[in-house]
């Protein structure tokens, strides 16, 4: 073995034929050999003559030095990525039986191989901008698509977790004359919806937040803060089409999917293995559900036609929210409490659309519900405190 002298050195790692080691060492290029000296002090060396040089690795990112040394054990070496290039500049000028003309070739290819590879970085960094600008653009009919295939039983088990999430801190109301009044003008409503897999379920919560939801399959939960803010059995009946509305287009579903989207959850959705933590990732999800305002103008739209189809005066719908409006304009506080209002169209823009669609009804009589709104509010004054 040879000791080295030289000062200046390169590192890469070295391969002995003869078994698997793996060493760390350092490249001293000599006058007329190569020499590797490892980390516990080893030495191996190679004429140049005996040495070829070629890329490979990744993209042919390493170079590769494949030697035989003086004591006839073969030797791989690859030297280390950012010593590539300093390495063949000065083999280009230095030692004594170097193939210049293949040291000069390998530079070359090396250049060629790293513009290659910027283009490459440049061309996987505009990829990704471009996934991304069209997940924005797609990822809602993509979970359109994904909650076409979801069986109405995932989907209601999905709202059933969903409901329990939004009231896990509520005080609820699951029986009595007044949840009994509420459910009979939702049944009412729901006599308008034809064609529909989904059997409504009425959550009642004592809480003064003034709003009212539906989450996925058919769950639909109502505030009591809502219903003190409400003057007729029809402006509830409204409010419960318009929810109902929701879940019939199945708003609710396509943003919990389309917030929460990824292969293992679409797999999962239509394959049913592992939906169990699927189904309690997505109900997670809709605590922080809010429909765009296309959504909100196409369940006023529906739930027109479901109170016309059941013989309810759907007139009545918009004062609810006419009154709030003003409510706000007066106190401009009402709106942090008042999260109905989130993400509704403007009370304007509602107004116009909802004028426009009562003049498109067939005429029809209409039936009054029972029951009559001021039995409600007094069983509502009776509530706990």
């Amino acid at each position: 073995m040879i000791k080295s002298s030289e000062s200046e050195y390169f590192t890469g790692s070295l391969y002995l034929s003869s078994g698997h080691e793996n060493y760390v060492v350092k490249i001293y290029l000599g006058f007329d050999d190569i020499r590797f000296v490892t980390e516990n002090g080893e030495e191996y060396s190679a004429f140049y003559e005996k040495a070829k040089f070629g890329l490979g690795g990744f993209e042919n990112r390493q170079l590769q030095i494949d030697a035989v040394c003086t004591d006839d054990k073969e030797v791989t070496c690859f030297v280390v990525l950012e010593e590539k290039g300093k390495f063949l500049k000065k083999c280009e000028t230095f030692g004594h039986g170097i193939d210049r003309k293949q040291i000069a070739n390998i530079s070359r290819r090396d250049k060629n191989n790293n513009r290659l590879f910027g283009l490459y970085i440049f061309l996987a960094f505009f990829s990704v901008i471009i996934g991304v600008s069209l997940f924005y653009i797609y990822s809602k009919p993509f979970a359109k698509f994904i909650v076409s295939y979801l069986p109405a039983e995932q989907e209601s088990a999905i709202g059933k977790l969903s409901a329990q999430n939004i009231l896990s801190d509520k005080k609820n109301i699951e029986a009595g004359l007044l949840f009994d009044n509420i459910q009979a003008i939702l049944r009412r409503v729901e006599s308008g919806i034809s064609n529909s897999p989904y059997k409504f379920k009425l959550y009642l919560a004592d809480d003064p937040m003034v709003n009212a939801m539906a989450a996925p399959g058919g769950h639909v939960i109502v505030f009591t803060g809502i219903l003190q803010n409400i003057e007729s059995s029809e402006e509830l009946a409204g409010i419960l089409a318009h929810e109902c509305a929701h879940v019939i287009h199945r708003h609710s579903m396509v943003r919990i999917v389309q917030n929460t989207i990824s292969v293992s959850m679409v797999f999962a959705l239509l394959s049913g293995i592992g939906i169990e933590g699927v189904l309690a990732k997505l109900s997670a999800s809709a605590l922080e559900l809010s429909y765009s305002r296309e959504d909100e103008l196409e369940a006023d739209e529906t739930g027109v036609n479901i109170l016309h189809r059941a013989g309810i005066d759907p007139t009545h719908f918009p004062k609810f929210f006419e009154r709030q409006d003003q409510k706000s304009k007066i106190n401009e506080n009402l709106s942090t409490v008042m999260s109905i209002f989130s993400t509704h169209p403007s009370e304007t823009e509602r107004s116009l659309r909802l004028a426009n669609m009562f003049k498109s009804l067939e005429p029809k009589e209409y039936v009054p519900i029972t029951p009559d709104y001021a039995q409600i509010k007094s069983l509502l004054n009776k509530l706990p405190k």
